[in-house]
């Protein structure tokens, strides 16, 4: 099933866009495709309508000033990175409020400029979107750009630019924004794309954290034929791989993680090299989380330990929010959603739910190790057992003296 949808930005402008949806029950996972340079979402309805048959629900839409057949509002001599990752924003945030999607299994989708784009807010949603897909990024734009810049030249593809278009986009530090984003990313790209060469997705497979590059042999800047239907099956395919049935988690895998922790703490003499490192083992290998770390207890106060996230409260008082409350009771604590927790301190604005687990040293407590998410109810009994697990490991990895 198709149908038009229109978002709309701040400024008033329009962004038009086409959903296309699987025949069946959702909700569906979701990718959401920008387009290159010049051109429009219509120019790829007939993958659209290929994930859709797949059972993903797809959803795209032309950029204000994306191309000169755009049916969204604005024009080519407005538009530069900047505006489009605006764009997208706005389109991201609408999606998710939609009823047919899986909130679990939303991925963005870009080709060329769009790619860039959708490489460049990515981050910024990192645990709304399960993954990335681009088709030959242009990832050499800020490149291109210092060089017209230093000529003089304001057209690109024959094309008219916005009159910051180059300023803006060359002084976009691409390798490192991209690089914050932490989920799987898939780059198909050609070896004889001219436009674009394949050593600047190269160099994004390098800097991301869980990133592949597939290589079409002989492919150019742009798929056709056999080269396009083999992007559009490899694409579908990631898809299908980074989403799980709806209603079901990704389970961390807690035999894994111990085996993993024993093997980077067991017999190293030093406390704080080891919650440091348990806390980013942790960090990196569950899913939804946004913060990872420890709090010590001295006192009546826990203070602040080694963590992974954003910078934390320095103190808490035994008794207060969840971490204070743990030590009081002496037992692990899983709040469904830290709204509804009273007394709950909060540190990141983005935590919706919390696990906190206490650690001990001869019978008495050391401090606990706190987990937050962004998504509400994120911790389930596994995920209480197997942490309590990893947290029996710690304990004995805590020297006397600490």
């Amino acid at each position: 099933m198709k149908e038009r949808i229109t978002f709309i930005k701040g400024n008033g402008y329009r962004i038009e866009g086409m959903i296309n949806l699987p025949d069946s029950q959702g909700p569906f996972p979701t990718v959401i495709f920008s387009h290159g340079f010049g051109a429009t979402f219509r120019n790829f309805t007939h993958h659209a309508d290929a994930f859709a048959r797949s059972g993903v629900a797809f959803v795209a839409f032309d950029f204000c000033g994306g191309g000169p057949d755009s049916l969204s509002d604005g024009s080519m001599q407005e538009m530069n990175i900047l505006s489009e990752m605006d764009d997208l924003r706005v389109v991201i945030e609408k999606t998710l409020e939609l009823e047919f999607v899986d909130k679990e299994a939303v991925f963005l989708m870009g080709e060329s400029m769009g790619g860039m784009v959708s490489a460049l807010v990515a981050p910024e949603f990192k645990y709304a979107i399960a993954g990335q897909i681009l088709w030959y990024p242009a990832f050499v734009i800020p490149d291109d750009s210092r060089k017209r810049f230093e000529k003089g030249d304001n057209t690109a593809l024959g094309i008219q630019l916005a009159p910051d278009f180059n300023e803006t986009a060359m002084n976009i530090d691409v390798y490192n924004i991209i690089s914050e984003y932490t989920g799987p990313v898939l780059m198909i790209h050609g070896d004889e794309d001219k436009l674009v060469p394949i050593s600047y997705s190269g160099k994004a497979q390098r800097v991301y954290k869980n990133a592949a590059l597939t290589v079409l042999h002989g492919a150019g800047h742009g798929f056709d034929g056999d080269d396009s239907m083999a992007a559009q099956t490899a694409s579908i395919r990631f898809v299908q791989a980074n989403c799980n049935p709806v209603g079901e988690r990704r389970i961390t895998d807690y035999n894994l993680l111990s085996q993993s922790l024993i093997a980077l703490i067991e017999d190293v003499p030093h406390t704080i090299a080891n919650l440091a490192n348990a806390a980013a083992l942790i960090y990196e290998a569950m899913v939804d989380v946004n913060w990872a770390g420890f709090y010590k207890l001295k006192g009546e106060k826990l203070i602040l330990g080694p963590f992974q996230g954003k910078p934390a409260c320095i103190e808490i008082p035994v008794g207060h929010g969840v971490c204070g409350t743990a030590v009081k009771i002496r037992k692990t604590i899983v709040v469904e959603d830290v709204h509804n927790f009273p007394g709950h301190i909060p540190c990141d604005s983005a935590s919706r739910s919390e696990i906190v687990v206490p650690l001990f040293k001869n019978g008495k407590v050391y401090g606990v190790r706190d987990l937050d998410s962004p998504k509400v109810n994120r911790f389930t009994p596994e995920d209480k057992e197997g942490l309590e697990r990893i947290a029996s490991i710690i304990e004995k990895a805590i020297s006397c003296e600490d």
